[in-house]
């Protein structure tokens, strides 16, 4: 009987906690997929020597999605500039598992007003900006991933969620 009293007492201070462990893993690796989507962008524009642009996109194909959450496409900008126009070669699409993280550019520092982000084949951007990352919780959960002028991806954790 004591041994299912304490278990109980361990499965009431756990579970809180292993539930904030999850959202945390789940915020972690969204922030590093888009992360690495965006180096492997710079890589190509570089060694392409091409422009290279990430959109949001909800179906893998093009550039028709409203927010960065909805998954990421990236491909060879050749032709209309931040559109995936059927010349342009897709080089990789980056769906998220569910609809759990808000991924919103800062309203401060939005990519110029566009909604993708362009590389350079000197490994530059056109329009730097930074994209906050959050779930459904309030309070320093959150990441913050900034995208320099230089083409640098900063990621750093513990931002300010609302």
């Amino acid at each position: 009987m004591v041994v299912i009293v304490v278990l109980a007492v361990l499965l009431v201070i756990a579970l809180p906690n292993f539930s904030a462990f999850v959202k945390d893993n789940r915020l972690s690796g969204y922030s590093a997929d888009i992360q690495s989507a965006m180096s492997f962008a710079r890589s190509q524009a570089i060694s392409r020597r091409r422009n290279i642009t990430i959109c949001p996109s909800s179906d893998s194909m093009s550039c028709n999605g409203t927010h960065w959450s909805d998954g990421l496409l990236v491909f060879v900008d050749g032709q209309t500039l931040g559109a995936a126009d059927s010349g342009d070669d897709i080089l990789k699409s980056v769906q998220l598992a569910d609809a759990f993280a808000k991924i919103d550019p800062l309203a401060s520092d939005n990519f110029g007003g566009k909604s993708y982000l362009t590389y350079r084949p000197s490994g530059t951007v056109m329009n730097a900006g930074t994209l906050l990352i959050c779930d459904d919780r309030v309070g320093n959960v959150g990441y913050q991933l900034r995208v320099w002028t230089t083409g640098r991806v900063e990621l750093t954790s513990r931002q300010s969620c609302s």
